[in-house]
């Protein structure tokens, strides 16, 4: 319908381009907006978000008291959320919020852990016979619990952990969300070496098409329910 949603807005700077993008959408207000954990490459820019666009309510995942970031990004986030009054609502597992007719499920994080990215909220979008898995920056461990939860976790669409880093999408979880297509976002010539080699590798095993923001820029999903396509900035040979 004409509702919005927005996971993550990217690192400092990045704010004229998510406000462009959405502009071009006609979109005018973001129902949801989900910080999926504090680290600068995922909240940079959600300071500016929040300043420019209506938010009608913030999900986060609070980390515990002494490990409570203290980086001027979060410190600025926070300020911002409370001078426009956004309604903030720590997010639990199992969770669900209605986006029109699309329903959006919280499944992590699930347990208390020092660790930002094991503390990532993860969501699973549903539309129609249609899914989307976004992982954040979760990792194996947070890939376990999930699988041990007997969580439902097929996907069409799996945003797959951490910018394809080594540290997730292993063999089990693959098998049990056995998505069509897997998006890998992660910057051009990043000092990480992201994706690894071993995920990209497990994703060509699976015959699963990958996508990479290095390598295909801009990678938009249209979903009718039914059936998805994909149209990506740049055309790969």
């Amino acid at each position: 319908g004409e509702r919005a949603m927005l996971i993550d807005a990217g690192e400092r700077g990045d704010a004229d381009t998510i406000l462009d993008y959405l502009d071009t959408y006609g979109v005018e207000r973001l129902d949801l907006v989900i910080a999926t954990h504090p680290h600068a490459d995922h909240i940079g820019s959600m300071a500016d978000i929040i300043r420019e666009i209506e938010v009608g309510e913030f999900l986060m995942a609070y980390m515990p008291e002494d490990s409570t970031p203290t980086t001027a990004t979060y410190l600025d986030m926070l300020e911002v959320l409370v001078e426009r009054d956004v309604t903030v609502t720590e997010v639990l597992p199992r969770q669900t919020y209605p986006l029109g007719t699309a329903m959006l499920e919280v499944l992590a994080p699930m347990t208390e852990d020092d660790d930002p990215n094991a503390m990532s909220i993860v969501t699973r979008l549903s539309f129609g016979d249609n899914r989307f898995l976004f992982m954040g920056d979760a990792e194996r461990d947070v890939e376990e619990q999930m699988l041990d939860a007997g969580y439902v976790l097929s996907a069409d669409v799996l945003k797959t952990g951490h910018h394809g880093s080594k540290t997730a999408t292993h063999d089990a979880f693959l098998r049990r969300v056995a998505p069509d297509y897997a998006v890998l976002t992660c910057g051009q010539g990043n000092s990480y070496g992201h994706p690894h080699r071993e995920v990209v590798d497990r994703l060509n095993a699976a015959n699963i098409a990958a996508y990479r923001s290095d390598v295909h820029g801009h990678i938009v999903f249209t979903a009718d329910g039914e059936t998805i396509t994909v149209a990506t900035q740049k055309e790969v040979a």
